[in-house]
């Protein structure tokens, strides 16, 4: 039996690990949650070149250490949050599909709208497949029936095919969910609320200002720009109205997509194209018209 005194070292040296390996294991995941929170603050910023990166480096040094698969898979989401913002379909299903191959359990309370459609398409897409691949695997894994050889040169009964049967229920109840759900009317597709870039097309490409448009509907509501002057706007299917309060000057216009928007504007000065993207584009400076349209049209 060891004494008091010869466990003393022991007891030094299982301290000596548990801080070596054990403290910066702690350290670093504090560490790790600060940078989420970084790119978090810089994506509100608008800074989407800044965040992309910091979630990028974050996903390479991260990726394979398997305690911080949830860590990782939130940095995929926050990517596609990004690329929504952006208006990059691509890049937004390609991340999202990340998220749940990642972390298959991931959750998180959304309040964009149109973003959280999106992000439980690719999360029902993710499930239907896993689902199959188990179908597959469970196939492959049972054994196939075998006809036993009797001395009466009858054959065994065959066995009852369960696996065959889950999978027909699993298929008509998916059916019958899809029929339920029925297919989106446009008018549900396209909504305009949220950050908008809008961009003067006529001639030289320039920023027009940053919109925010809110409202109780998709139908109708308010705006409000950069100098915090305010307006309304309608949505019909995809045509797109919307005009200032204290300036005579209208925008109407199509959805071209989800994230996308063009037309013509026209004030005192004349008609002028346009067009926009979903989230707030990180350029500098505002058209020169804009100041010119504003002054010129004052009610």
């Amino acid at each position: 039996m060891l004494r008091f005194k010869s466990l003393r070292p022991l007891s030094l040296l299982t301290l000596f690990f548990f801080i070596f390996f054990i403290g910066p294991a702690e350290f670093s995941l504090g560490q790790e949650e600060d940078t989420l929170v970084n790119a978090q603050k810089l994506y509100q910023a608008g800074d989407y070149e800044s965040a992309i990166k910091t979630l990028s480096d974050f996903i390479t040094k991260l990726r394979a250490m398997v305690e911080q698969k949830k860590n990782v898979s939130q940095a995929f989401y926050m990517l596609a949050k990004i690329y929504f913002e952006v208006g990059d379909d691509v890049k937004v299903d390609e991340n999202l599909r990340k998220v749940f191959e990642t972390f298959p359990a991931f959750n998180i309370d959304e309040s964009n709208f149109s973003f959280k459609e999106r992000v439980e398409k690719v999360r029902e897409e993710f499930l239907q497949k896993k689902e199959a691949e188990l179908d597959k695997q469970e196939e492959q894994i049972s054994p196939k029936p075998r006809v036993i050889q009797q001395s009466t040169a009858k054959t065994a009964k065959k066995k009852f095919p369960v696996v065959l049967v889950v999978v027909g229920i699993v298929v008509v109840a998916a059916v019958v969910i899809l029929l339920a759900g029925g297919k989106k009317t446009p008018a549900e597709t396209f909504d305009i609320r949220g950050p908008w870039t809008i961009f003067d097309t006529s001639g030289a490409e320039q920023l027009w200002s940053h919109f925010t448009f809110t409202g109780p509907s998709r139908g109708s509501g308010t705006f409000v720009d950069d100098d915090s002057d305010t307006g309304t706007y309608t949505v019909n299917d995809r045509t797109v109205s919307f005009r200032y309060d204290d300036f005579n000057i209208i925008f109407n216009g199509t959805f071209v997509e989800q994230n996308r928007m063009n037309g013509a504007y026209t004030s005192i000065l004349g008609s002028r194209n346009w067009r926009a993207v979903r989230g707030r584009a990180a350029l500098q400076g505002t058209a020169s018209y804009l100041k010119q349209a504003k002054a010129a049209s004052i009610k």
